[in-house]
């Protein structure tokens, strides 16, 4: 063997220790590591200066990420609060905890964060400036305090100042008041001041505003309520975007100010070194971006694109930057795994980057926006989902009715969609379902709907989720929107009801009975169940669900409507009477059952019973030009020309419109009564007709002069 042969096996083992040595994740040594957790809510990672910011917004996160580590694509699991720190807490993506617009409560079978944290030994604290974490979400659970700092110090309009020094003070108070100080700390905490409304105190308000720019009421009225950009009420220009983009600047300068003075007391304290510190965000904030303001409106970059800085004095002794997608959910991962307690974790379907590693493999992130899938105003919304692959590429899903893909390695501001020159929607639905497939989707168990505290919105929360663009401002009482029933059913219920108003009958059906499955007793699933059996023509076990409902709900009218008209549709049409007959005596002034019933009773040949009920309807609505055109068509439907020539007349006075002269006259034909008729057709001749009318009228009239 040469000499070079032998020296260069000599070197293997060395390079195989180097590399392993530079692949594994660092080791613990000595005592547990403090954990301090800081979650900058709305701050969007490219209005960062240590990522390339224009403005100087940062320079003392900067500073920690200089010495620790930084990651350029750090991705939240959601563009909204609720979602994302749930993700946060529990590792695991909302497809997969469940936990989003309708199903606002973690089940307790997942484990948290804090309560792992807590069998290692640690005292637990998490300070949130959020109305949407806490005991309301279950998101409190395993923290020996829990403060919900917005009760103590907003106000009622709110403003925010005062509460992050007022969160600070609660930390000093944390950790100079708990007897157990030897123990390790892990401590969590929600600062809002980048949130809107961004109202810094000064001298930062004004720090990043030139001297032309004025903050106006518009300006004002727009920042204290997103809503009226986002259901378009309000239309802003760029310079009015300008002037909220420098107000939130101003916001993330004062905040990276009161972050330092909290990173200062640790140094003074000696805990600096042995503590742990992540500073990241929830999600991101649109001004202007896609002709957007504020958050849960897309899966844009802007909104999803979040900081993620570590720093420790010994595990990130050797400081970098990390420029590979990496997830909110790994910030779990990476603490439980730190810890070795991998195991206590709930189990994720999504590849797993632990962030303290010196390479991180690369993987696609995935993000979801769930919305409620029928508004308090019926109107209906679809769900969101998107993948930031390890190429740069975005691809975005709105639940098969658009497709964007954008390539952020070129086009990081997401101007030019590559759908479908360039990439296919079929391509976008594959990035994105092959994504979920590997996941673990959340699906609820009867163990699940176990609350063991009431859920309930007290005034000063529903005052503070307004102001913060939550719960539309002039809108309903919130109250209205908290459902006594459990959010997983509620999600299933609305899920179905959105199918179902867009004619998707089988998926309808699908949600309806799962709902029933979860929570026999719940009295609207059966209704829209019915509903949709119904139209699928499925009469039998529509009629078996509907029957089971009489006498159960306060909607007694509808079930038995709805009884009646398939019963019409079985062939049972004495059965449907006693049903329509039924509905008349519990509401007399029920439109559809006299309809219906007289409809039925016109068949049967039964015109003195119909017309009772008719004019019964015409009795209780007066002057409801639609019934009164209902019952007009029956009458001409079943010949009836004199009942329906006393009503038409009734009508002209009412809507003296062409098509009631042209009924008239064509009833009046049938009755005999010619120069009526023609004294209308006349007159109708005055209007402005579509041609065809208006040379059938002419016909008409030559025929009535040639009969003279």
């Amino acid at each position: 063997m040469s000499d070079n042969r032998t020296a260069l096996l000599s070197l293997i083992p060395i390079i195989f220790f180097i590399f392993f040595s530079c692949s594994r994740s660092p080791r613990l040594e000595g005592p547990l590591p403090n954990i301090l957790l800081i979650v900058m809510d709305a701050a969007r990672a490219d209005h960062f200066s240590c990522y390339g910011y224009s403005r100087l917004t940062t320079p003392n996160i900067d500073r920690v990420a200089a010495e620790g580590l930084r990651f350029t694509q750090a991705v939240a699991s959601s563009c909204w609060t609720l979602p994302s720190h749930t993700s946060l807490f529990t590792g695991l993506l909302p497809w997969e905890n469940g936990t989003h617009i309708q199903h606002q409560w973690l089940i307790e079978r997942i484990p948290t964060l804090a309560e792992i944290l807590k069998t290692k030994g640690y005292r637990t604290a998490g300070l949130t400036n959020n109305p949407t974490i806490g005991a309301e979400s279950n998101l409190h659970r395993g923290f020996d305090l829990f403060i919900s700092v917005w009760k103590e110090t907003i106000s009622l309009s709110p403003r925010k100042r005062g509460n992050t020094e007022k969160t600070n003070e609660l930390v000093r108070q944390f950790l100079e008041n708990d007897e157990s100080q030897a123990a390790p700390f892990f401590i969590f905490i929600n600062y809002m001041d980048v949130h809107h409304p961004y109202d810094p105190p000064q001298p930062y308000r004004s720090l990043y505003l030139k001297p032309n720019q004025k903050v106006t009421a518009l300006i004002d009225s727009v920042n204290h309520n997103h809503n009226l950009v986002k259901n378009r009420l309000v239309a802003l220009s760029d310079k009015d975007f300008e002037i909220l983009r420098a107000l939130y600047d101003g916001s993330m300068n004062y905040l990276d100010a009161k972050i330092q003075e909290l990173l200062e007391y640790l140094k003074q304290r000696g805990l600096y070194d042995n503590t742990l510190v992540i500073i990241t965000s929830d999600h991101g904030e649109a001004h202007g971006d896609h002709g957007l303001l504020g958050h849960r409106v897309f899966l844009y970059r802007p909104l999803i694109h979040i900081p993620l800085i570590i720093h420790h004095g010994k595990l990130t002794r050797s400081p970098g930057v990390r420029e590979v997608p990496v997830s909110i959910c790994d910030i779990f991962h990476t603490i439980v795994r730190l810890l070795g307690m991998e195991n206590l974790g709930a189990p994720t379907g999504a590849k797993v980057s632990y962030l303290l590693d010196p390479i991180i493999p690369k993987k696609p992130c995935y993000s979801l926006l769930k919305e409620p899938r029928i508004s308090l105003k019926m109107e209906a919304f679809n769900d969101l989902r998107s993948i930031w692959t390890p190429e740069g590429y975005h691809y975005i899903l709105c639940e098969n009715e658009s497709y964007e893909c954008f390539d952020l390695s070129k086009d990081f501001e997401e101007q030019h969609n590559l759908c479908p020159s360039s990439i296919s929607k079929e391509e976008v639905i594959t990035a994105v379902t092959g994504m979920e497939e590997r996941l673990l989707p959340f699906i609820e168990g009867p163990e699940d709907l176990l609350i063991a505290r009431e859920q309930r919105i007290d005034p000063q929360q529903e005052q503070v989720l307004r102001a913060l663009g939550y719960v539309d401002i002039g809108g309903p009482d919130i109250s209205q929107q908290i459902q006594i029933e459990h959010p997983h059913v509620m999600e299933h219920l609305k899920t179905g009801v959105f199918f179902f108003s867009r004619d998707s009958l089988p998926a309808a059906e699908w949600e309806l009975h799962t709902a029933l499955a979860i929570n026999p007793n719940n009295i609207k699933a059966p209704v829209y169940l019915g509903e949709t059996l119904y139209k699928q023509k499925k009469y039998q076990e529509a009629l078996r669900v509907v029957r089971s409902l009489i006498g159960r709900t306060n909607e007694e009218v509808r079930v038995r409507l709805l009884l009646g008209k398939i019963l019409v549709d079985s062939g049972k049409d004495d059965q449907a009477l006693e049903q329509f007959f039924k509905i008349a005596e519990i509401d007399p002034s029920e439109p559809n059952a006299r309809i219906n019933a007289a409809n039925l009773l016109m068949i049967k040949g039964d015109s003195k019973t119909a017309e009772f009920h008719l004019q019964k309807l015409l009795t209780f609505h007066p002057d409801n030009l639609h019934f009164l055109e209902n019952v007009i068509k029956l009458h001409l439907q079943y010949r009836n020309w004199e009942a329906a020539r006393r009503l038409l007349l009734e009508e002209i006075k009412k809507n003296p419109v062409p098509r009631v002269y042209f009924n008239l006259s064509q009833v009046c034909l049938n009755l005999g009564k010619k120069e009526e008729a023609r004294g209308y057709l006349q007159t109708l001749l005055n209007e402005n007709l579509p041609p065809q009318i208006h040379e059938q009228v002419e016909k008409q009239l030559q025929e009535l002069n040639m009969t003279k």
